[in-house]
């Protein structure tokens, strides 16, 4: 019996995590597709976002660094609980 509970928590478990890391993917496209409008609004092109190293995938929250030109931002994505974006944020690190 405790073996089948245990391999049933593993499951849930990877579940959890594979639909954390497909929103983390899909909240990473947007964040690109945010950096990607607001560089050529400006005329500039914009560099490959990256998980931010402070706070990352804490489940209704996804933060990403990129550049424009030689500006940094930070890009965040505010999710509901079933990964729908609810408010996206693009910062200018340089004016904050």
């Amino acid at each position: 019996m405790k073996k089948y509970i245990f391999i049933l928590l593993l499951g849930i478990i990877g579940s959890n995590h594979a639909h954390a890391d497909e929103c983390g993917d899909r909240n990473k496209e947007l964040a690109q597709q945010i950096l990607n409008s607001a560089a050529k609004s400006v005329g500039h092109e914009a560099s490959d976002v990256t998980p931010s190293s402070t706070v990352y995938e804490s489940g209704d929250r996804f933060e990403f660094d990129g550049y424009i030109y030689r500006a940094a931002y930070k890009i965040i994505v505010k999710t509901d609980q079933s990964c729908f974006p609810k408010e996206v944020e693009l910062v200018d690190l340089a004016t904050k």
